[in-house]
């Protein structure tokens, strides 16, 4: 037990370390933003303030929402998972920090509030990591997974199925619903 415990905390480590070398190297390629970017950027607050930014449909919030973790559940069905998962990992974390950097260059402290508006990281972030270390769990030692029959192990399981599977739903909807009323709000 105290032997998957640590492997599960080096696990833990390493994809932290994944997902902070790709948020160190977005904000460092955010935090100069391009004149298109910051045309981009300006002009998508210009349509938001004239009401013309159209809220996205339910199919496409939930592709927003649950491409990475997808991504992340396919991964860990084959060995390309080792390499794949971590380099998922990087990828999230530059796109996320080139996201908020962007916006904080272009927009200064007036950008700030606007953060809010990719709120639903909060809440998908913690569960990509979930599925992330549990993927590369399952391809370091698939058969001690496999064999276990522990009842209380497939308990645990399922409840943290059903709590990310919440989270992801409660993204959704915040995607859905939640972020085109504080865009209006915000102008």
């Amino acid at each position: 037990m105290k032997k998957h415990t640590d492997q599960s905390k080096y696990i833990l480590i390493m994809i932290s370390l994944c997902f902070l070398l790709g948020g160190v190297i977005g904000c460092f390629f955010g935090s100069h933003p391009t004149e298109s970017m910051t045309n981009y950027i300006n002009h998508f607050f210009q349509a938001a303030k004239e009401g013309s930014v159209v809220a996205p449909g339910l199919l496409e919030a939930s592709w927003t929402i649950l491409r990475w973790p997808l991504l992340v559940i396919a991964l860990h069905f084959s060995f390309v998972g080792l390499v794949g998962i971590p380099v998922l990992f990087v990828v999230r974390g530059f796109l996320l920090a080139f996201n908020i950097a962007a916006f904080a260059s272009v927009l200064g402290d007036a950008g700030i509030p606007f953060l809010l508006l990719g709120a639903e990281s909060l809440l998908s972030i913690p569960v990509l990591f979930l599925l992330g270390s549990y993927g590369i769990s399952v391809l370091i030692r698939p058969k001690q997974i496999a064999v276990s029959r522990k009842k209380s192990d497939k308990i645990v399981y399922m409840r943290g199925i059903v709590i990310c599977g919440g989270l992801l739903l409660f993204c959704i909807m915040w995607e859905q619903f939640v972020t085109p009323i504080l865009l209006r709000g915000a102008f």
